[in-house]
């Protein structure tokens, strides 16, 4: 909701802006670290403080310094959130009933928004909503068939799904510095990004994000058994 109130009240990277990114960078690096220890402690009450500073610098940083409109990063938390919602429905933390009307809010919050505030070019507009509409759809047929044996493509798209989201930006970037993008959308080209992208995040994921959470697993046991 807050995101259609918001419209584009703030421009994008406003802090980085206002302060500068170096000294943002220190700032939100040192947060973190602080975050993440407390969080790591075994006093609850620094536990609560590590999850609270985490989550709030999180929000700071959307809310002030997104890279995207505010309205969209609004959204893209919500759309977030929802998915923890439905993850909590399943396992009987909340009901049925709150969590269907929480995504048809989020949906319309969506959509609305990007139709009042989105890309002054109509077709940007468009192809983020459509764009939009079709990851909730995927996500409802993946939720409904959930039970269902998942062909192995799918695991292994599924798998690298994070390294994708991290990577496929800069790797536009490096389009862009380059070759530069075309005006008219090219299904070679598009190809050509998905042959280069797909490989290098299955490198990332085995290099770098699986490691890390197999590290991740290993330091949470030893804090458990500590």
């Amino acid at each position: 909701a807050a995101s259609v109130a918001a419209g584009v009240v703030l421009p994008r990277s406003a802090l980085s802006g206002m302060v500068g990114t170096g000294p943002l960078i220190v700032v939100v690096s040192t947060t973190m670290g602080v975050a993440i220890c407390c969080a790591s402690a075994r006093s609850p009450v620094l536990r609560v403080l590590g999850g609270v500073l985490g989550g709030v610098q999180a929000l700071v940083l959307v809310a002030f310094n997104g890279t995207v409109p505010l309205w969209e990063g609004l959204v893209i938390l919500a759309v977030m959130f929802l998915g923890t919602a439905v993850h909590r429905a399943e396992r009987a933390q909340c009901g049925g009933l709150v969590v269907a009307v929480t995504a048809a809010v989020v949906v319309v919050c969506a959509v609305g928004g990007a139709a009042a505030y989105g890309d002054d070019d109509h077709f940007t507009r468009r192809g983020w909503i459509v764009a939009f509409l079709l990851a909730v759809l995927t996500f409802g047929v993946g939720l409904l068939s959930r039970r269902r044996r998942v062909p192995r493509l799918l695991v292994a798209l599924g798998t690298i799904s994070y390294s994708v989201y991290l990577v496929h930006p800069l790797l536009l970037a490096v389009v862009d510095g380059t070759i530069g993008r075309r005006g008219q959308d090219s299904l070679t080209l598009v190809l050509a990004f998905y042959a280069v992208l797909l490989p290098l995040c299955l490198l990332t994921y085995r290099l770098v994000e699986a490691p890390s959470q197999e590290w991740g697993r290993r330091l949470a046991r030893r804090i458990q058994q500590s």
